[in-house]
Formats: structure tokens, sequence, C-alpha cells
């Protein structure tokens, strides 16, 4: 039996890949990579979509190297606790450390900026966030919370208040009322 070589493999992976759209296709791979235990740095497998995602993750010329949380949360500036929250899940998200993240992991974020965590009213801060739309329904202490779609675009949008606020709002599903 020859070994493969990394042309077979490739030609292969293209075989099994080319039916799929780009951004499934860079889904696959990336989990893959997760599967054998890689690490995945700032920019690899970047689609168009997360180009601007990537360059946040890049500090910019200084050879590659991932932003650290205080300069992130210097750049996205954020205004009160529930976009702080918001902003140091995006800040896991894109340094790929996680998609969920707990009390402790807020905090370690938080205290990396340089920022006051306030762990006595965090359920009431996390609370609101969800309220906001910031982090999807569901989660808790135990399993951790996602930040949403909005909470992504929201963060991704920062320090520019003007279109943070222009997004559109996830629509709340509420409790229908049954008629007397």
């Amino acid at each position: 039996m020859t070994k493969k070589t990394v042309a077979d493999a490739s030609a292969e992976l293209y075989k099994l890949l080319e039916s799929f759209q780009p951004e499934e296709r860079v889904r696959i791979v990336r989990g893959t990579l997760t599967l054998l235990g890689d690490p995945l740095s700032g920019d690899i497998l970047a689609t168009q979509e997360d180009e601007s995602h990537a360059k946040g993750v890049v500090a910019g010329a200084s050879g590659g190297k991932q932003m650290n949380a205080r300069t992130y949360f210097d750049q996205k500036k954020p205004h009160n606790k529930i976009e702080e929250l918001a902003t140091a899940a995006r800040y896991r998200e894109q340094t790929g450390v996680g998609n969920s993240s707990k009390k402790e992991d807020f905090q370690k974020v938080i205290a990396d900026a340089r920022r006051n965590f306030d762990a006595h009213n965090f359920m009431r801060d996390i609370g609101n966030a969800r309220n906001a739309g910031f982090f999807n329904k569901g989660g808790s202490i135990k399993t951790g919370y996602a930040l949403s779609y909005y909470g992504q675009n929201y963060v991704d949008t920062l320090p520019d208040k003007k279109a943070a606020r222009s997004l559109p709002r996830p629509k709340r599903v509420g409790v229908k009322k049954k008629k007397k």
C-alpha cells in the first residue's frame, strides 16, 4: 500500500467538497480540523463574510498575533454592561476560545480588558442582555450563554453606535393570551 501524497488528499477533498456552497465548505474544513485537534489561527479559512471578523482578531501588521482583550475593548468602546458582556462573548468567539461563555469566562475577558466585572449583578446584567437580543434564549450558568446573530452584528459594528442601533432587531416572540 502506498502512502497518499498531499496532492492525492487535495484531489479527494476537492471531489468531496465541490458540491457544497463556499460557506458550507469552510464549516466542513473547520469542523474537520477541530476533530483532528488542529488549532485554527485568526485568519485561516476566512470567507468573505468572515474577513472583517478575522481582521478584528489579527492585529494589523504585527506578525499575525491575536489582539488582546484590552485592545479589542478599546477598539469596540462598549458603553454599558450589556454591551461589555456582548463584546466579551464576541472576543471569545473571534479568538476561537468558544461559542458560549460562562460567568467565569466573562469575568476573565473583562478583567483582561482592564474593566470592572460586577459579579454580584451578573444574573441581572445577562438577563438584560438576553432581553435586548444580544444573547440567545436558553443557556444557563452551567451551560453558558451564546451570543445571538444580532449580538454578533451589533458588536461587529461598534464603535459606530448609529450603525449598531440601525441594525434590524430580532422579533420578540411572546406568549399568546387566551381569549375569554
